[in-house]
Formats: structure tokens, sequence, C-alpha cells
């Protein structure tokens, strides 16, 4: 199959050697030209950049088969990848969402990972099979939107338990912090009415888990400066794409919907932007939850 990857960051670049090992013919999207349709085109570029790239260079991507792997929320919209691209080009587009717990340095390096497809479309096992290899597994779900919330709202929490580890509190905090967020998380999709089946576990849980307990993980590694430095210098520690930090401004949107204190922490923590508030907060946090 033909594939076009939008974004030659390290994940588009981790996807674009696994497609190819695969067999496949990949190219990479140059922004002097439009994107070319092929038969699948694949979404590795941030959250906040997708309704440009549709506008302006999507018009005729409307045949081809779209595959999100952004993880985030639309900061004046609130809206996530597979909300924004429908918008854009019609609710019958042919669209999965690939999201799950996988570093691009260990897809690159062919180290065992396990992620979700999401689709409702009758193709989902093909498009797994694209993907998939001995190293890289792909289990298909029907939870689209349950996955694209999770894989934005687990980057807020990653920055949470960076704050955490900054501030030396150890494994039994990080634990409590990933359990209180994958509570808050249910209970939100629960009230928005969006599907959790038990195959969607990956990228749910194991999403959470991983980018909540590694240094690899740039949100976690954004919550720990942020002990130290103030936000625009915490950014420029980590010198790359912090989603958690767009998503966080979602969180009094979402917070209508269901409680949400430890999201509604780290957004407290990014607007007053001085880590001498920091300890007082976390302590008042962590007896509260």
């Amino acid at each position: 199959m033909r594939i076009n990857i939008l974004g030659n960051g390290v994940w588009g670049t981790a996807l674009s050697k696994l497609l190819s090992s695969n067999g496949h013919e990949v190219s990479c999207w140059d922004k002097k030209s439009q994107i070319e349709p092929l038969d699948c085109v694949v979404i590795a570029i941030p959250t906040r950049a997708i309704r440009g790239v549709m506008k302006n260079y999507g018009r005729n991507l409307k045949k081809a088969v779209i595959v999100n792997s952004a993880k985030g929320i639309e900061k004046s919209s609130q809206k996530t990848p597979s909300q924004i691209v429908k918008e854009m080009l019609g609710t019958e587009i042919e669209y999965f969402t690939l999201i799950g717990p996988s570093f691009a340095q260990e897809v690159s390096n062919k180290l065992p990972t396990l992620v979700n497809l999401g689709g409702y479309n009758g193709k989902i096992q093909e498009i797994c099979n694209l993907f998939e290899t001995d190293y890289f597994r792909v289990r298909p779900t029907k939870s689209v939107e349950a996955l694209e919330l999770a894989g934005a709202l687990k980057n807020v929490y990653a920055i949470a338990c960076g704050i955490a580890d900054g501030l030396g509190f150890k494994e039994n905090t990080r634990a409590k912090l990933i359990t209180i967020a994958y509570e808050e998380f249910r209970k939100l999709a629960e009230n928005l009415h969006y599907e959790m089946d038990e195959a969607a576990r990956p990228g749910i849980l194991g999403d959470l888990v991983l980018t909540c307990s590694s240094t690899e993980s740039r949100n976690f590694s954004f919550g720990r400066n942020l002990v130290h430095f103030s936000v625009k210098d915490s950014i420029k520690k980590v010198a790359s794409t912090i989603e958690g930090y767009d998503t966080a401004f979602s969180i009094l949107y979402f917070s209508e919907k269901s409680p949400m204190p430890l999201g509604e922490f780290v957004l407290r923590i990014i607007e007053e932007n001085s880590p001498r508030g920091v300890v007082s907060k976390f302590s008042d946090l962590v007896k509260k939850i």
C-alpha cells in the first residue's frame, strides 16, 4: 500500500521506518507541495497543527484512509483529532486512530510494543496489518473517542507525576497519582458516553502508565522542570512539543462534565507560572485525593 506520513519528527520517522520495513511504499509530506492522497495518510503532527494542515493542504484527502497518531486536544475548540479531521473533511471519511504506549526510539529499535487501532470501519484489521510486526503489535478496538481523550489527558497527568518526582516523592505517590488519573479519566469518559471496550486497555491504561513513569516522557520531564523553573524555561529545557501543556488549558472545559482535581492542579501550576508555590499546592492536593 502507498502511504504518506504527515510529520517528519521522531514519531513520524519511526512510523515511516516501521511501514517501510513491512514492504509498503512510504513518502513524507513536504510543506512546499500538496499532500498526495495515495492510499493511506498517517497524521504524525502535533494536534494544534492538524486544522491548519487539513485546511491548506488536505482538500484531496477525502478518499484516502486517514490514520491519526497525534495525542492532544485543540486548545481553541476542545476537539480531539478525529473531531477536527471530520469537521474539515466530512464524516464519511475512513478514519482510524493509532494510540498506545510507544516511545518512538524504542519502536525504531524494534522493542516489543502493544498499541491500539481505533475505528468503526470494516477495514480495521487490514489497517492493523499495515503496522503490525512481530515486535509492534496492534490491537483493534471501537473505542475511538475514548482512546483519543485518554491519549490527550495522559499527557496532563504525566506533568503531575513529573512534578511529584521533581519534589522528591517516590513510587508510592506516583502509583497513587496514576490510579487517581485513571479513575478521573474513566468517570469523564462515562459522562461523555464514550465507548470503552476491554480491547482498548493498551491505549488507555498502558499509555497512561508509560507516560507517567518515565523521564523519556516530554510531559513528565516538563513537570519535573516546573518545580524549579518558569513555564517558559521548562518548555525550553524539554526542547520539543509538550502536548500536555496545550491540553491543560482544556481541563476547565472537561471538568464541567466531571470533577478533575488532578487535572485542575496541573492547570493551576501552569497558570501561576512560579515554582515557589508548587510544594504547598502539591501537598494540599495529595491530602485531598
